[in-house]
């Protein structure tokens, strides 16, 4: 049976149709997203978040956020004159919103060092978010890790 290009050209589109409603299911079911739930709350406080980040310029020494891969553990040490009274810190991993994680790192308020163990996390890149507060002021930073 010899194709003339009408069923030629019908054949095609309709390839090429099965294609582009393939890619719009994909596209759909995947839940990975880099949305904000409340953005416009966060775009209200932006001031406060740039404040932060600033003050955390102005020390002269910061708190160090180091991911150790002998011990799965990312590791948080302050300076010895950095006065800490409350903390919060943020896993964000880019890739996957539902893999973020709250860490407790209120041992750091009376320690140097606190270590956390990462045993359960996904591999790839993560963004520790790390907030803190002395006495008067608050202060924000980032540190990028990969868990291999």
């Amino acid at each position: 049976m010899k194709l003339n290009w009408g069923h030629k050209l019908a054949i095609s589109m309709t390839v090429f149709i099965g294609f582009i409603v393939t890619l719009g299911i994909i596209m759909s079911t995947n839940n990975d997203s880099i949305e904000e739930t409340n953005y416009y709350e966060k775009g209200l406080h932006y001031d406060n978040q740039i404040e932060r980040e600033k003050n955390t310029k102005s020390l002269v020494e910061k708190p160090k956020i180091y991911f150790d891969n002998k011990s799965v553990a990312l590791v948080i040490t302050k300076p010895s004159n950095l006065k800490i009274t409350a903390t919060e810190m943020l896993l964000y991993k880019p890739n996957a919103k539902l893999s973020d994680v709250l860490v407790d790192v209120g041992g750091l308020v009376e320690n140097e060092e606190v270590k956390i163990e990462m045993v359960n996390l996904a591999k790839g890149k993560w963004i520790a978010k790390f907030n803190w507060s002395d006495e008067e002021r608050n202060f924000y930073m980032e540190q990028e890790f990969i868990i291999n």
